[in-house]
């Protein structure tokens, strides 16, 4: 759960400092610039895909494993735990890492009034 939830905290500081600088209520921050220009939305997305697909991956080691014992509940609930919580965290981690993407390039829109970072370069324009 704390690692689901920072995510969502780091993710929801890239947003807000996004649009703040994109309005004009933040000044240029040449590190978000520089990250800008690294961390595009199509590698952002083949991260995500990355992460979701180790999670699905040891989700269905998990299945495969119970389908070994014929689907009984004779599995250690401990064992079982330590392969679904990993597994989880990444299919939901991937999912949140993909959209974030999505999000943050559309946050990073240039249009006549918004100036988001790192808008010249690999983002998206509308004039």
């Amino acid at each position: 759960m704390t690692i689901i939830v920072g995510f969502q905290l780091v993710a929801f500081a890239f947003f807000v400092k996004v649009f703040a600088i994109a309005e004009g209520l933040l000044p240029e921050d040449p590190r978000l610039t520089r990250v800008f220009k690294i961390f595009t939305l199509e590698k952002g997305i083949l991260l995500g895909l990355a992460v979701l697909l180790a999670g699905l991956l040891l989700l269905a080691r998990a299945v495969w494993i119970w389908q070994q014992v014929h689907f009984n509940a004779s599995l250690s609930a401990e064992d079982n735990l330590r392969r679904l919580l990993p597994a989880v965290t990444l299919v939901v981690l991937g999912i949140q890492a993909i959209f974030s993407s999505f999000f943050m390039s559309v946050l990073g829109l240039k249009t006549v009034t918004r100036k988001p970072p790192a808008a010249d370069e690999g983002v998206a324009s509308r004039k």
